[in-house]
């Protein structure tokens, strides 16, 4: 997507540059898949062969808003604080950003299925960091949109750690 992050020892998934203004999501791009991502696909393909039906391969995604959280404040954090308040102060940007990181996710799990993945698991890790309001309007429709576009292809598993509220 045009957001770098890098792996660094003691602090997990770092990206240099957040995404806080209006010309840093401008350099967020939605990727052609097979070009960006097509040794993943490979993976899936060679772990289904190596597989042989004997159990079923769950391919995985972030959920949009775990994602934001990330690109937003630029590493990992026990709050996303800084993600939260570009959230509020900047909302319009915030559900541009989900947007782009939905469309992104949907390709890629529709890609991860076309590849052999027999299942899709969605992991809103950080979900249960907003309020029960906060959930309807910055993850769950965005969520939403995932599970409906792979419903009729593939059975889909969300997991929103800490969010008890969105049970029903």
């Amino acid at each position: 997507m045009n957001i770098p992050v890098e792996m660094r020892d003691g602090v997990g998934p770092f990206l240099p540059t957040p995404i806080r203004t209006s010309a840093d999501l401008d350099q967020v791009i939605v990727p052609d898949i097979e070009e960006s991502l097509g040794y993943v696909l490979d993976a899936v393909k060679m772990t289904q062969a190596e597989l042989n039906g004997r159990v079923p391969l769950i391919g995985f995604g972030g959920s949009p808003w775990t994602l934001l959280c990330y690109a937003v404040q630029g590493q990992g954090s026990k709050t996303f604080d800084i993600a939260k308040e570009f959230c509020f102060k900047e909302e319009v940007l915030a559900h541009q950003l989900l947007q782009k990181i939905t469309d992104t996710s949907i390709a890629y799990l529709r890609a991860k299925v076309a590849a052999g993945a027999d299942a899709i698991q969605l992991f809103d890790s950080w979900g249960g960091l907003l309020s029960p309001e906060d959930y309807q309007k910055f993850s769950w429709p965005y969520l939403q949109q995932i599970v409906a576009a792979l419903k009729d292809i593939t059975p889909v598993i969300v997991f929103g750690k800490g969010c008890w509220f969105a049970l029903p």
